[in-house]
């Protein structure tokens, strides 16, 4: 059975020890601290003989962190060349830079964009290994 009285009392310690874990994620910031500390988790997590009982806690800051970027990632039905802007609006992205990290032309990106031209299986493939989504966002 679960002693919540003691219970109440380690919460309040481990909510004192990291806040910003336990409660959903709102802006940039939070959500960049969470990805920091989930590649530490995972590295901590994963080491021969390591502190497994940081699982849990990996597993509730990666929710988090899904949450998050499903809140603030366009809606599935919109069209790809928004959801390409918005991408690389979120980055920072040049559409030169884009190029230069991709392989596809500055000029095929334009053109992706301005919807001048639709997105092919290479493009969607190419893109969302870059951005770390599925590819089919932009089919």
């Amino acid at each position: 059975m679960t002693n919540l009285d003691q219970l109440a009392v380690m919460w309040s310690q481990v909510d004192a020890l990291a806040p910003d874990l336990l409660r959903p994620i709102e802006t940039k910031d939070q959500y960049q601290h969470a990805l920091e500390v989930v590649d530490e988790l995972m590295t901590r997590v994963n080491e021969p003989g390591g502190a497994h009982s940081l699982e849990s806690l990996l597993g509730i800051l990666i929710d988090r962190v899904a949450a998050y970027e499903e809140s603030i990632l366009p809606v599935r039905d919109k069209k790809p060349a928004g959801v390409l802007a918005y991408l690389m609006e979120d980055r920072e992205l040049t559409q030169s830079a884009l190029a230069a990290a991709t392989g596809i032309d500055q000029s095929t990106i334009s053109k992706l964009l301005s919807e001048e031209r639709p997105f092919s299986a290479g493009h969607a493939r190419t893109l969302s290994n870059y951005f770390n989504i599925d590819a089919g966002v932009f089919l």
